[in-house]
């Protein structure tokens, strides 16, 4: 061999051995963010979707700044880990339905500096700029007016990056279910950062934030780019529909799902799979990933391909109204409808009626809009599965009479035309 051979191949085995040190320095990583949500699954419930959430809200507001994509994955890290130091506060104080004495608040506060020094820890080793990552996840809770903490910073210099996140942070909080407290209407949402604009938030990042909202019907991502993201996958078989809740990592040539829960992913015959869907949910909405499976090995599954499964429908609007739903011989069961489409709707309901839900057999729901109108609407179970701490079916429509499909259009119209007079009053 001549040398010029030898220097050449030595430099393809550095360049190897130096991506492949990177890739196994973010799959330790990412490995310990599945299992810090194991433990955030049992210390705080109602917490194991927000993390993905503010990320993915974070994600949206980025792209508004001129951030190069090694700065976009690192605010994705640290937006993942914002709150990872709330593993240091007492469960009572992170689970109490009624208002925090100051102590408990000053306690609360601390979580900024655990947060600061996990993130510190976990990014140690590693392709990840740790020091300035532990930064941006310890200034999440400063405010624009400076009355923030831990140190009272204000405006531009708190980090960029801290800003988006916490912005983020806030709208998934208003937007989510608390132990003690229900989710806000994205209406209340919006009008909440219009009042806090120049205040908690940054004026620019308010109305980007707003304008995400208002148009939160049209964040849907065409694949799924994030490193690590929470989410729920199916598998229907001849037998049945087994269903996991798990991170979903995204590898070198596909993807890796890591079930919470890994009883009966051994038990998989990959020849009896019929199809597999994955569910994310962004931005208040949840998204169906058709998902192709490469092959399973232990309790992991590896997934060559995801692809969505766009919507059909021309009109899809997020909702937050009560519902009840009648199955014949069986008690009503209350649910609470999530979004309306043309042909179909989606709701959500308490963990200990999941299993009474009943696929493909005819049913009734009656939607209760804040007007008091009551509409009927006949149909269908097609899909049921748990996404966090949220149990989520979808229901389509059959038999509607052609005067109850005309109230539903008008109802969604109407709610178009209510967010397009709110954007124009909140963006004046």
């Amino acid at each position: 061999m001549n040398e010029e051979f030898l220097s050449k191949l030595q430099g393809i085995n550095g360049r190897f051995s130096l991506h492949y040190n990177q890739y196994k320095d973010k799959r330790s990583f990412l490995n310990s963010i599945h299992v810090l949500d194991n433990i955030v699954k049992i210390h705080e419930p109602f917490m194991i979707n927000h993390q993905y959430n503010v990320a993915n809200w974070s994600l949206i507001l980025a792209k508004s700044f001129d951030l190069s994509a090694e700065e976009i994955e690192g605010l994705y890290v640290a937006a993942l880990l914002h709150d990872v130091g709330k593993l240091y506060i007492p469960e009572y104080i992170l689970n109490k339905k009624t208002k925090l004495s100051e102590d408990e608040y000053d306690t609360i506060k601390n979580h900024v500096i655990y947060s600061q020094q996990i993130a510190k820890d976990l990014l140690a080793i590693g392709e990840y700029d740790s020091k300035y990552i532990s930064q941006v996840v310890k200034c999440h809770h400063e405010r624009y007016d400076g009355t923030g903490y831990p140190e009272g910073l204000a405006g531009t210099s708190i980090p960029l990056e801290s800003r988006i996140i916490g912005v983020a942070d806030a709208v998934d909080a208003m937007l989510s279910q608390r132990s003690y407290k229900e989710p806000k209407p994205i209406e209340e949402v919006i009008t909440d950062i219009s009042q806090n604009r120049g205040k908690q938030f940054e004026p620019v990042m308010a109305d980007i934030m707003i304008d995400n909202l208002l148009n939160v019907s049209l964040l849907l991502n065409e694949a799924l780019d994030e490193p690590i993201i929470l989410g729920t996958l199916n598998i229907e078989t001849k037998t049945g529909i087994s269903s996991w809740q798990g991170n979903m990592i995204l590898g070198e040539n596909g993807y890796i799902f890591e079930p919470f829960q890994a009883d009966g992913v051994r038990m998989i015959n990959v020849n009896e799979i019929i199809r597999m869907f994955f569910y994310v949910e962004k931005g208040k909405k949840i998204y169906e990933y058709e998902t192709r499976l490469h092959y399973i090995s232990g309790n992991r599954i590896y997934i060559s391909e995801l692809v969505i499964n766009p919507s059909c429908h021309y009109i899809d609007m997020v909702w937050d109204l009560e519902g009840i739903l009648y199955f014949d011989l069986q008690d009503p069961i209350s649910i609470n409808i999530v979004r309306i489409s043309a042909d179909s709707l989606m709701f959500t309901l308490s963990e200990e009626y999941f299993n009474d839900i009943v696929m493909r057999r005819s049913c009734r729901i009656d939607i209760c809009f804040k007007d008091g109108v009551i509409l009927p609407v006949t149909g269908i179970v097609t899909r049921k599965f748990e996404m966090g701490y949220k149990s989520c079916c979808d229901y389509k429509f059959a038999w509607l009479p052609p005067n109850v499909r005309t109230v539903l259009l008008s109802k969604v119209f109407k709610k178009q035309a209510d967010l397009e007079t709110l954007k124009t009053q909140t963006l004046c």
